[in-house]
């Protein structure tokens, strides 16, 4: 779920996204695992202390649908081509 953190009032009452995704872990001999690594190291410097440990992973979201709720009677469905 996406949102807006920190906006005062109810919740229930703000704009949200619900993202449904499948998810795959990356394989430690992966081909795109280096570069994966690279990126996440070069976004997050002090994740070097844990990346290589054996209980890391990358893990791969495919979206499948997404549920729009922009407010009172303003909810959307949304298919994954459009995400």
């Amino acid at each position: 779920m996406l949102g807006e953190v920190g906006v005062k009032g109810d919740p229930l009452t703000h704009p949200r996204l619900m993202i449904q995704a499948r998810a795959a872990f990356v394989s430690p001999d992966d081909p795109s695992r280096p570069a994966l690594r690279d990126r996440w190291l070069a976004r997050n410097p002090k994740a070097a202390v844990y990346i290589d440990l054996p209980d890391f992973a990358f893990v791969r979201l495919a979206p499948v649908s997404a549920l729009l709720n922009a407010g009172f009677g303003r909810a959307h469905r949304i298919d994954p081509t459009d995400l």
